[in-house]
């Protein structure tokens, strides 16, 4: 056989093989690994929460690790008195149920969701208030500098 020849048979005997790979994973799909989420178990969506900010107290330095550990949504104020922590938290009821399981308890809600949204809503409602008042002082102003 000349190199020519076995050049092209190599060449030929790869592009065979790819082919044949394909064609058994076309036409034979049992043989490939299936990737579809049908296979997973169905788990209820989690609904949403209300959230809060609470003061939290942790009893001891392994609550504090498991409360890190968690991934609480921590805020800046944490206080330390007597190997006891006070720390406020934006939590959701369930977290709040999972936290006393570890011995730590709500102190006091800070303030809640609906609170919070209805400051928001009474700041807004200022706000556009005073952005009126203040435009409508502005034509009258333009009115009276007019007739001058």
């Amino acid at each position: 056989m000349t190199k020519q020849k076995m050049q092209k048979w190599k060449r030929n005997l790869v592009v065979m093989t790819a082919i044949t790979g394909l064609g058994f994973s076309t036409f034979y799909t049992g043989l490939s690994i299936p990737v579809a989420a049908v296979e997973q178990t169905d788990q209820p969506i989690p609904k949403k929460e209300s959230v809060s900010i609470v003061q939290l107290v942790v009893p001891n330095d392994k609550a504090k690790d498991k409360l890190l550990e968690l991934g609480i949504d921590l805020t800046h104020r944490i206080e330390a008195h007597d190997g006891v922590y006070e720390v406020d938290a934006v939590v959701t009821p369930t977290e709040i149920a999972m936290l006393k399981t570890f011995g730590i308890n709500v102190n006091e809600t800070l303030i809640t969701e609906n609170q919070w949204n209805t400051r928001v809503a009474e700041r807004q409602s200022t706000v556009q208030l005073q952005a009126s008042l203040a435009a409508s002082e502005q034509v009258q102003l333009i009115c009276v500098l007019g007739q001058d």
